[in-house]
């Protein structure tokens, strides 16, 4: 059996393309994820985000299909509209003034925030495993 590894850090090259798409050199960042300021307009799909997500002060109106992360997601103060099918949010999920409505398969781990939000229901397929704020 070999040694454990007391830290490791890894380094994911981000670029932000012509169209507004950020481009990662690899699918899953490992710590967290501050895109303000960054022009990002959209997220790649299947993206996982091992830490929290930070969307503030962007230009992205629609998280993609299947976004994995295992920290928190606080889409206070972002322009987030939609939320496509498949998410998984590890931590809590704070809905911001612009999130319209759930999507019909999502998973948050954590505590659910919806006082900012217009959004006063859940789907079927939404599962909240704390508690659900502003219901």
């Amino acid at each position: 059996m070999g040694k454990p590894l007391q830290k490791i850090q890894v380094t994911v090259e981000a670029t932000v393309n012509d169209d507004g798409l950020l481009v990662l050199s690899s699918s899953a960042v490992i710590g967290n994820l501050d895109l303000g300021g960054s022009g990002a307009k959209l997220l790649p799909t299947q993206l996982t985000v091992r830490g929290n997500l930070h969307l503030q002060n962007t230009q992205i109106r629609m998280l993609p299909a299947d976004l994995y992360v295992t920290g928190n997601l606080d889409l206070l103060g972002t322009e987030v509209s939609i939320i496509n099918p498949g998410l998984i949010v590890g931590g809590d999920l704070t809905l911001g003034e612009e999130t319209i409505s759930l999507p019909k398969e999502m998973q948050v781990h954590g505590d659910l925030y919806l006082q900012h939000s217009p959004v006063r229901e859940l789907k079927d397929g939404v599962t909240v495993r704390g508690r659900v704020h502003g219901l």
